[in-house]
């Protein structure tokens, strides 16, 4: 993961993009370069060793590192990712005395739910709203698709500290993004213990999961929104022309 579980400068590297980047990058390509046939893994990580940070990796801001090696390490042709701990350490996705989900629980299962196992690439557009500025230097995309059902995922993490940032996908139309489903997923603080997932705050019980709903979007005319240090899962229909172009016709 990111560094030492008692670094003061753990929670900035979580919350750096460019770090995050090289973390993810530099082993997978050195070790695929000299060993081109070998399988990759990621036998465990939790994001930060020494049982993690109890500040940080039971908090919001430990999904914008676990995602982004999520979807960076795929895209460097890692087959898994082995996430330590479900249970047990500072970096637990379940908490060990109440049986509650920790916020990165939600990235998870997110995850495994939107995102397909067949990696595609895209380019995107991003503009802070308040600005008209350029954000992507601080905002990351990922994408696979389900080829079963030829369904698209995205995953985009914003990692801007203030406005809102819009995305668009380079070379499609307004009108290829629909309909979709968005996930989208805030808290009150980076060092929140909970999150909102399209406003409301999951809850689980025996039978599920309550107000885990994604927000059906059909208006092409609706940019995908995201708040400041937030991330999103969107989840496009095999009936939309993106997925169609990405995934294959969907019969």
């Amino acid at each position: 993961g990111p560094g030492y579980g008692n670094v003061k400068m753990l929670d900035q590297w979580m919350m750096q993009a460019s770090f995050l980047d090289e973390w993810a990058t530099k082993d997978s390509t050195a070790i695929s370069t000299k060993y081109p046939n070998l399988k990759l893994v990621m036998g465990e990580s939790g994001g930060a060793y020494n049982s993690g940070n109890k500040e940080a990796n039971n908090r919001f801001m430990d999904a914008f590192w676990y995602l982004h090696g999520l979807g960076r390490l795929a895209q460097n042709k890692h087959s898994m990712f082995c996430r330590q701990t479900f249970i047990g350490g500072n970096y637990e996705l379940v908490d060990k005395h109440s049986h509650g989900p920790n916020p990165s629980y939600f990235a998870a299962l997110l995850f495994k739910r939107i995102m397909g196992r067949e990696v595609r690439f895209v380019n995107i557009v991003t503009e802070m709203t308040d600005t008209d500025k350029e954000a992507s230097d601080n905002v990351r995309v990922f994408a696979h698709c389900n080829l079963e059902q030829k369904q698209l995922g995205l995953l985009i993490i914003n990692y801007n500290s203030s406005g809102d940032v819009s995305v668009d996908l380079k070379g499609s139309s307004m009108s290829d993004l629909v309909p979709r489903d968005e996930y989208l997923v805030t808290a009150a603080s980076l060092r929140s213990k909970s999150v909102l997932i399209n406003g409301k705050h999951p809850v689980v019980n025996p039978d599920g999961i309550d107000h885990l709903h994604p927000r059906k979007v059909m208006d092409y005319e609706r940019k995908i929104l995201l708040d400041p240090q937030s991330y999103g899962f969107i989840h496009f229909s095999q009936h939309s022309a993106i997925s169609q172009r990405k995934c294959g016709p969907y019969r």
